[in-house]
């Protein structure tokens, strides 16, 4: 993580062009102050990657802090959530809400 500080955050999957798409559900997980750049419609967004489902769902911590030891277990328990563990629970402090960065894109791309 301090190499990725030092880099100044590195790459960014919101810079990388994102050609074609999967037959599966695509989740990004956000840091908590960029979940509208990944919003549908958004240069760097990934809700076209999938042919069936894109969520975008909010991260605790800033990009760099997103492993750090207090936001890590939030950020795991998505993934965990995001991979079908239907056990991945974690604590909310606001509902979903394309407003505070959690949004889903129905399969017929609406």
């Amino acid at each position: 993580m301090r190499e990725v500080r030092e880099r100044g955050g590195g790459l960014y999957c919101g810079r990388t062009p994102n050609h074609g798409a999967v037959d599966a559900t695509v989740t990004v997980i956000s840091d908590e102050a960029k979940a509208s750049f990944y919003a549908a419609g958004q240069r760097g967004s990934w809700h076209t990657a999938s042919t069936t489902l894109s969520r975008l769902v909010r991260g605790a911590g800033l990009h760099a802090e997103m492993l750090d030891e207090k936001p890590a277990e939030r950020n795991a328990a998505l993934v965990r959530s995001a991979l079908g563990d239907d056990t991945a629970t974690a604590p909310r402090k606001r509902p979903a809400s394309p407003e505070n960065g959690t949004t889903e894109r129905e399969p017929d791309g609406a």
